[in-house]
């Protein structure tokens, strides 16, 4: 169980690492990557949703998988935030409410996930 663990917290650092590149690529290479237009808002919510995701399978107890909707929702908004001082994009408040909703979608499927495959 705690190689489990360690194994699903290296994985959440190295896609919180790709998440935030992903951010703050210039903005021709994110329409590439369909990270801006039609495709945006559904980007953040399974960008987050695989970090909420990552980061409950992570945790032990359930009980510290709240400390996984704090966390993630801190990250969406930092971002949001970071991009608006680097960039100066207007703050898009629509993004971190998705981020924060995609967060939670993946700390319900990870409950999930190990209630089906515990013995």
């Amino acid at each position: 169980m705690i190689r489990r663990r360690t194994l699903f917290r290296a994985l959440a650092c190295i896609w919180v690492c790709v998440v935030a590149a992903v951010s703050f690529l210039p903005s021709g290479d994110k329409q590439l990557l369909h990270t801006e237009g039609r495709f945006h808002l559904l980007g953040h919510l399974l960008a987050f949703a695989a970090t909420g995701f990552l980061l409950a399978l992570s945790m032990g107890p359930a009980w510290r998988r709240l400390g996984v909707l704090t966390i993630g929702s801190g990250l969406g908004a930092s971002i949001e935030y970071a991009q608006h001082r680097i960039y100066g994009f207007r703050l898009e408040l629509l993004d971190v409410l998705v981020d924060i909703v995609g967060v939670a979608i993946g700390v319900l499927l990870a409950a999930a996930v190990e209630d089906f495959t515990e013995p």
